[in-house]
């Protein structure tokens, strides 16, 4: 048994008789809404994936893959920096700390499902998480994202992070 999932699509369990869809995204946590303000761009991204995460987390307990009876509690935590990110980002950095390491402790069967741009944006005690190489990435990705700013130029998170991903020779055709 295992779980799949990719943001924006539907959370799927997989067992022994294939690939069963459990809800899709956008019907997830109809409560949950964000406001748009100019620039949050790049904090639009992170709640994407916390949310995406989140039905990890819901798809997890659906499939009855945890043993813990604080599972509830805990995704009610989430839902509280979820709502808190969208207000107060430098106030909820640290439950979004907290919250990213319990789910390693948690729920380790699906440490690799998550999003790593996640452990950079918390940063913290999240950063133990992250390789060395994945620090200097992700460094050199918000050095550029900052000088795209300063610049007044547009500045796309995925895009680079998938040229800076791409080995040295690659990017010669």
């Amino acid at each position: 048994r295992g779980l799949e999932s990719s943001p924006g699509a539907c959370v799927q369990r997989v067992d022994r008789g294939g690939i069963v869809r459990i809800r899709n995204l956008e019907q997830l946590e109809p409560r949950i809404r964000f406001q748009r303000h100019p620039g949050t761009s790049h904090l639009e991204h992170h709640l994407v994936l916390l949310t995406h995460l989140r039905a990890i987390l819901v798809a997890l307990g659906e499939a009855e893959q945890v043993e813990d009876d604080t599972h509830a509690l805990f995704l009610e935590r989430f839902d509280e920096l979820l709502a808190q990110l969208n207000q107060d980002l430098e106030g909820s950095l640290y439950l979004g700390q907290d919250l990213l390491s319990q789910v390693f402790h948690r729920y380790p069967q699906i440490a690799h499902l998550m999003p790593r741009d996640l452990l950079w944006f918390f940063g913290g005690d999240c950063l133990h998480f992250m390789p060395d190489e994945e620090i200097a990435l992700f460094q050199e990705l918000d050095e550029r994202r900052f000088a795209a700013l300063e610049n007044g130029m547009e500045f796309d998170w995925n895009q680079e992070k998938q040229l800076l991903s791409m080995p040295v020779d690659s990017s010669k055709h």
